[in-house]
């Protein structure tokens, strides 16, 4: 049990008013919600609280005074009111979260398909080199033969130079004997 003088009161209410108990009781009784509290007004009266219940009483020395059926209900009108506010102020706040977790996903998304588009691309690229490639490796075989086939040829000419290297050393030297007995 939790024992509340005047003198602690808290956020500025004073506790010597059965009002200022009672504005106590609903700002910060339900803080203390695991505990039985009983709250000094002042000399002749005292309010306790019971969380486990969730009742309020108000002790007169000598007699108790026990809210009304209407105090009760405004009491509870109240304490729904204050829940329904909190879970609106939660609901708003999961909202937001949740939007700003959608344009995060939606951001992701967007760049996955990027990433995936260029992929593609690249994709291709790489498909249609490797086809420039191969036509390379096709074409350099192709070179290949030719230069071969020209070699082969070019052996061939090599006697007829010689065969006709020596040809025209016979008609230079019957030139020449040609131009000794014309002079």
């Amino acid at each position: 049990m939790l024992l509340l003088t005047p003198c602690s009161a808290q956020r500025g209410v004073p506790l010597n008013t059965v009002f200022g108990a009672i504005l106590f009781i609903i700002s910060v009784l339900p803080l203390l919600s695991d505990r039985f509290v009983a709250l000094v007004v002042s000399s002749a009266f005292t309010v306790c609280y019971n969380s486990h219940k969730g009742t309020a009483c108000l002790y007169q020395k000598g007699s108790v005074f026990m809210p009304t059926q209407e105090e009760r209900l405004s009491a509870l009108e109240q304490g729904l009111a204050t829940v329904q506010g909190d879970f609106l102020i939660h609901m708003s706040e999961n909202n937001r979260q949740v939007a700003a977790l959608n344009k995060v996903l939606s951001l992701q998304e967007l760049h996955s398909r990027d990433i995936d588009h260029n992929v593609t691309i690249l994709l291709g690229i790489a498909g249609s080199q490797g086809k420039d490639i191969k036509a390379i490796k096709d074409d350099l075989g192709v070179i290949k033969e030719s230069v071969e086939h020209m070699g082969q040829q070019l052996n061939g000419f090599e006697p007829r130079f010689t065969s006709l290297e020596e040809k025209l050393e016979q008609v230079l030297q019957q030139l020449a004997t040609l131009i000794t007995k014309s002079e």
